[in-house]
Parts: C-alpha cells; structure tokens; sequence
C-alpha cells in the first residue's frame, strides 16, 4: 500500500521539507518510505486520538453511537503473494484490502480499524475484534445488513455490548427474520427469545418436535450474511 496521501508528487513535496532534509535525493525517500513499519501508523492513529479525546464529549443520551461498515480499498499486486486477491461486494475478483473502520457518529472521529486482506475479508470477525477492543465510555454500536448473524449477537450480549443492527426483511432468503413470525404491519418492536444449541435438529422440549425458535451453533457458526 503507498504511504503517499497526496496527491504531490515526491518531487514537489522537496520544496517544504527542513532545511536539514534539502539534500536527500527522490530514491533515498521512495527507499526510505519502504522501511516505514506499520506500527508506527497505529502508534500515531491512537496516540492523536488519546490527546484529543477529552474534545470528543458529544453523546446520545450519555451514548457514545458507534458505526462499523467496511469499504474495500484497491491495491496492486505484490508479486507473488495472492492474499489480497479475493471475492469484490459487486461479485468480481480483484486484489484489495477490506478497511473495517470503528467511527463515532456524533464526534465525527475514527477510534479503531482493522484491515483483512481482500481473500481474508470477514465483517463479522472484524465486528466482533472491534467490539471488543472498545474499552471507551459506554457506547451503542451501529451497524447495517450484512452483520446480521445469531452467533454475532450471542457474543455481544456475553460482553455486555449494545448494539443497532439493520437486518434484510423476511422476505429474503438469507434474512434471519424468516424463522420467526412477524406481525403484518408495516412497523413492530417485538422480541424474540432464541436459544443456541449444538444439536443439529433443535427440539421443542413441550412437544418433542423441531421447532424455529432454536438456532444450531454450527449452522451459525458456517453462515455467510452477504
């Protein structure tokens, strides 16, 4: 990935260099920007945070409003390493990492990222990394379709974490409403009590007879939410 974020080139971003740097030629920096490691963006992303934190005081209701939504970032191939080359949201394959930023709404600020390597991408692990990691004020995290998946709000309600998250109608095929019955109204707030199971076919224990009402972990465990 290029450490550039301007769109200057090396050459014209000489001039506004110290007085101390003036004689470093264009391949001593395009080599120096190679030895560049990683962590020192990180080190900076949360350092700058930390020293501005105290600023970033607006809340819903004393509720820090948290989204998470991943946007894929193209790259160029690296010779012979394939890891970024993976399946695109618009179906083609091309080589790119999956940017999963945590953004608060309200203060207009990134607190965290995790970045997957496009054959590696998976929003609900990164999710689920993010959420955890969190040790901020008490916070809601938001997040749209995609993220739905039973196993992902068994391990949030475990942590304590609170969470909005948009899911498909029931009319999808993939939508997790579609076991469970809904009123025929155009708005509802009603709950649903699910229980996680490791048997594949998950009884009723009133009737002795398969019910919708109970998930198996493993199918949760294997499903995609696209």
């Amino acid at each position: 990935m290029a450490y550039q974020t301007e769109d200057r080139s090396i050459n014209r971003s000489l001039p506004i260099l110290p007085d101390s740097l003036s004689d470093v030629s264009l391949s001593a920096i395009s080599q120096g920007r190679q030895k560049i490691r990683f962590l020192l963006y990180s080190h900076v992303f949360y350092r700058m945070n930390d020293l501005f934190s105290s600023e970033d005081d607006k809340t819903f209701h004393g509720w820090r409003l948290l989204s998470v939504d991943g946007s894929e970032l193209s790259v160029s191939s690296d010779g012979n390493d394939m890891s970024t080359y993976g399946g695109s949201k618009k179906g083609s394959k091309h080589h790119f990492y999956l940017a999963n930023p945590l953004y608060d709404v309200l203060n207009h600020v990134y607190l965290d990222l995790v970045m997957q390597p496009g054959s590696q991408k998976n929003e609900d692990s990164a999710f689920l990394e993010l959420a955890q990691r969190y040790e901020g004020e008490k916070a809601i995290f938001i997040c749209d379709r995609g993220y739905e998946a039973l196993m992902t709000f068994y391990r949030l309600n475990q942590t304590d974490k609170h969470f909005v998250i948009r899911i498909k109608d029931e009319s999808s095929s993939t939508s997790i409403l579609k076991h469970y019955p809904t009123p025929d109204t155009e708005e509802y707030d009603i709950p649903f009590d699910v229980t996680l199971t490791c048997k594949t076919t998950p009884m009723s224990r009133q009737t002795g007879k398969p019910t919708n009402t109970s998930r198996p972990i493993q199918n949760i465990r294997n499903s995609r939410m696209e």
